[in-house]
């Protein structure tokens, strides 16, 4: 009895260990008509395991027996195959109401997906509300084919760089144009590396202003043919966002929307090497190399914290061993690795995101007002990012042939410390992670000394004490933005109708920038203040034809025109000489 209960464990266990065995399952993805598919997406259901087929349909992917393949892609039923063997070949049939599928194109016009002559990908808003950011644009990573997203290590503030089907010119930004509910808007990205950009830092994007929580969709147009519209503006394509509106509620509603995410610096991805410390030509802080070679102490105390100083910042010392060794302040600390100062100096950022809207629809009337805050700490310590937005979409069928739609947001944002970007100067990312590993940045508190001057730990000037800049350096911004349009659309006939459309993107902003008197770098210290104001008006009117000519033959066409002014307007000061620029 005792061996067939031993046996009959030992095949359990031998069964669960192979059902949980990988093996790499593979195949070929085709359509009904037995083409293959390229790029079709296939996730190990559960998991974040996943792979695409190639340009022939095929496929490879790590799985376990009885796991799920989920396979999708673009005009095709989602099909879901359990893995039996290490061969899954799999056929998808067309998603026919996903091709009907009506999507809002260049212009704002609503036409199905499968009439288009170009490439065009909507992504939900709830898709990109699933984790709120600071800038709605990050979500569009990994969401959207041929969409690269990427971040500046600039923290919540900073801007974000989105690129369409890679970069198309050498000396422009390669940005795409930004539409909100038909109406271009501003996008000044000021996040390019300059001269003192450590001192000014990151100055975020005007796309980031846009709430999440306001977004009903985003379609990202990518071929040339897809931004013809919007003229030389959408060379690099154009991304238009859709935001919520009262259609399709009956009566009053009430929504409320909360979250909370946390943010930490990934310390993982690191690999400091932490076998020697600090000093050069494998000498230690406090030594030298005699004549002969030999590595002597040197018996003059100031010399030797002198020496200190001026090797600061190099990792070319000898290998640890723990031995007491002057450090850049006089005192003797151990020799030997200090820990992870990366995860002592940053610290656990938070955002909080927090939108109540009033929503109401009738037959002839819908409307959405919204209120929304989002409250940031970030990880960058001393650095906030505070931003209220009041939204309101209202649309309204003034009588059968005549409909009016009218949009305005205001966004208040404040920063306060925008990270550096660039090199040392004023810039504490840079020095925070080029300390030898045998310096604990916590002994560089609080970053100035008993005269109130920056705290020296080393002899160049343009690397700056990291909480000199983070407990002294003012950083601030301040901008006021209203984005508005305003719709009227007059239906002569059940198939002809003409629209005329309005819209204002407007902000002021104020920056403070002050360098503190006794910053190393520039020891009398710098007030810089600008002011920036930016209109952008865009207005156009619309002749349509939606109309079938036969059974199988119809058209959807509109000519039109379009008027664009934009005014720019700067006064900055520095001192008290005032420079217009």
């Amino acid at each position: 009895m005792r061996k067939k209960l031993l046996f009959s464990l030992l095949t359990l266990i031998l069964t669960t260990a192979f059902s949980y065995a990988q093996i790499t399952v593979s195949g070929t993805v085709t359509d009904a008509s037995g083409e293959t598919l390229p790029g079709v997406s296939i996730m190990v259901k559960g998991t974040t395991q996943g792979t695409a087929t190639d340009f022939d349909g095929a496929y490879e992917i790590s799985a376990s027996q009885g796991d799920v393949l989920i396979f999708s892609f673009i005009g095709f039923a989602t099909k879901e195959v359990a893995v039996t063997s290490s061969t899954v070949n799999v056929s998808l049939a067309e998603d026919t109401e996903s091709l009907d599928e009506v999507v809002v194109t260049a212009l704002g016009i609503k036409r199905e997906e499968k009439a288009l002559g170009y490439s065009l990908t909507e992504v939900k808003g709830d898709e990109m509300n699933q984790v709120k950011t600071t800038n709605a644009m990050n979500a569009l990573q990994g969401r959207v084919a041929g969409v690269n997203v990427s971040t500046n290590s600039t923290g919540a503030s900073g801007s974000s760089r989105v690129i369409i089907r890679g970069a198309s010119s050498l000396t422009g930004d390669n940005q795409p144009l930004y539409v909100i509910d038909g109406i271009p808007m501003v996008n000044r990205t000021k996040g390019s590396v300059g001269a003192y950009n450590g001192e000014f830092g990151d100055g975020g994007d005007d796309v980031g202003s846009i709430s999440p929580d306001d977004i009903e969709s985003v379609s990202v147009l990518k071929g040339s043919s897809a931004a013809a519209l919007y003229g030389s503006a959408a060379s690099n394509g154009v991304i238009m966002i859709t935001t919520k509106s009262g259609k399709g509620t009956q009566g009053l509603g009430i929504e409320f929307s909360s979250s909370l995410t946390f943010d930490k610096v990934n310390t993982g991805l690191q690999d400091f090497q932490t076998t020697y410390g600090q000093g050069t030509f494998g000498v230690r802080p406090g030594y030298e190399r005699d004549t002969d070679g030999n590595v002597v102490p040197i018996t003059d105390p100031e010399l030797a914290v002198d020496d200190a100083l001026v090797k600061g910042l190099s990792s070319w010392g000898e290998r640890f061993d723990g031995a007491p060794t002057i450090q850049w302040d006089g005192v003797k600390r151990p020799y030997s690795y200090s820990g992870d100062n990366v995860e002592r100096f940053y610290n656990v950022g938070s955002t909080a995101v927090n939108t109540i809207s009033l929503v109401k629809g009738a037959e002839d009337y819908n409307y959405r007002f919204s209120v929304s805050n989002l409250d940031n700490d970030d990880v960058f310590p001393n650095s906030t990012l505070k931003r209220q937005s009041y939204s309101f979409n209202a649309m309204a069928k003034i009588n059968p042939k005549l409909t009016s739609t009218v949009t305005a947001r205001y966004i208040i944002e404040k920063v306060h410390n925008r990270v550096g970007i660039g090199d040392g100067p004023g810039n504490a990312n840079f020095t925070a992670l080029m300390l030898p590993s045998n310096l604990n940045i916590k002994d560089l508190k609080p970053g100035y000394d008993e005269n109130g001057e920056e705290l020296k730990f080393q002899s160049s000037v343009w690397f700056t004490n990291p909480y000199w800049v983070t407990n002294k350096f003012n950083n601030d911004d301040k901008k006021n933005r209203l984005i508005s349009s305003a719709t009227l659309k007059y239906d002569i006939t059940d198939w002809l109708y003409v629209t005329g459309r309005a819209g204002l993107d407007r902000y002021d902003l104020s920056r403070t920038r002050v360098t503190p008197y006794g910053t190393a770098y520039r020891p009398g210290g710098r007030h810089y203040q600008t002011k920036q104001t930016f209109d952008l008006f865009d207005a156009d009117i619309m002749l349509g034809v939606n109309k079938d000519l036969t059974d199988k033959i119809s058209t959807n066409s509109v000519v039109g025109a379009n008027t664009q002014k934009q005014t720019f307007e700067a006064l900055s000061a520095q001192g008290d000489n005032y420079v217009v620029i």
